[in-house]
């Protein structure tokens, strides 16, 4: 974090994090191309304003909780470079949270997206 308040550098600190997560970790880039595909497909079947939010925020809470995964895979191993039982608890667990951020995203795309591919496929059918 900067010292004294220093904004500027602060952002710039978080830029270069966000920046180096993306170039060293590969799901997080399987997950950023993921999370373009799913804003594409937002604006091909014309999801509302309210439903393009909570896919933002979902899009948005799985990239974060993956950051924080690795943050918390990174201190592990930096204080624990042995195997531990508890580094490993430690590691299951973050990844275990990544899941769930995962899954919860799944379940809020298929609520979102389902109804209105099924509603194209058989408008077209008709």
């Amino acid at each position: 974090m900067a010292k004294n308040g220093n904004h500027k550098q602060a952002f710039k600190n978080a830029l270069a994090g966000l920046w180096l997560s993306f170039k060293t970790e590969r799901n997080l880039r399987l997950m950023g191309i993921i999370s373009v595909l799913v804003l594409l497909l937002s604006f091909f079947l014309k999801v509302s304003l309210i439903e393009f939010t909570i896919i933002v925020w979902a899009i948005f809470a799985v990239l974060a909780v993956e950051m924080i995964n690795t943050s918390l895979e990174a201190i592990t191993d930096l204080v624990r470079e042995e195997w531990h039982h508890q580094a490993k608890l430690a590691k299951d667990v973050a990844a275990g949270m990544v899941l769930l951020a995962v899954l919860g995203s799944v379940v809020v795309g298929s609520l979102i997206f389902i109804p209105k591919i099924l509603n194209l496929v058989f408008s077209i059918s008709a």
